[in-house]
């Protein structure tokens, strides 16, 4: 059976925080032997209306604050694959992004296509080799778990955790 979890929170306002909010949560995802668990977005760099306040906030794929999160949510849960929104800032623009994360390992970014803001670039429908796959309605974790609840009860066994 695959155990799916998902995650709503408001995340903390400073980073330290954050990282202990998700940490907690990813070790009782953990404990829960959860294969598969999905947070909303923002949940690294919080999720502001202001422009400024977001491209603070933002992270650049790579930078070492990006691989120091990576490198907790391996140490948090180390067999569970995680999807987690957060602001991702390349060169000048910025995207409300989703970042695919097993075994601390970074499998792709998912930038969102239709937005709320806007001060954030749309995602393109091609893979541009930052994407992972283009969702029509622009986020993986939206479309995965939807895929899940429909089979929560079927004869797939997944089963929705938290």
């Amino acid at each position: 059976m695959v155990r799916i979890a998902s995650s709503q929170l408001r995340p903390a306002d400073d980073l330290e925080a954050r990282m202990a909010q998700i940490k907690a949560i990813l070790a009782k995802a953990q404990a829960m032997s959860v294969d598969f668990i999905c947070f909303p977005e923002g949940a690294l760099t919080g999720y502001y209306a202001d422009e400024n306040v977001a491209r603070e906030s933002s992270l650049e794929v790579g930078e070492p604050l990006f691989e120091e999160w990576l490198h907790a949510i391996k140490e948090a849960s180390p067999y569970v694959t995680v999807i987690v929104g957060f602001n991702e800032r390349d060169g000048e623009a910025i995207f409300d992004s989703a970042a695919i994360i097993e075994n601390g390992a970074l499998l792709g970014v998912q930038r969102k296509h239709y937005l709320y803001h806007d001060y954030f670039t749309p995602g393109s429908s091609s893979n541009d080799g930052k994407e992972t796959h283009s969702f029509r309605d622009g986020s993986p974790c939206r479309h995965r778990m939807n895929s899940a609840k429909r089979f929560s009860t079927g004869r797939l066994g997944v089963k929705n955790s938290f």
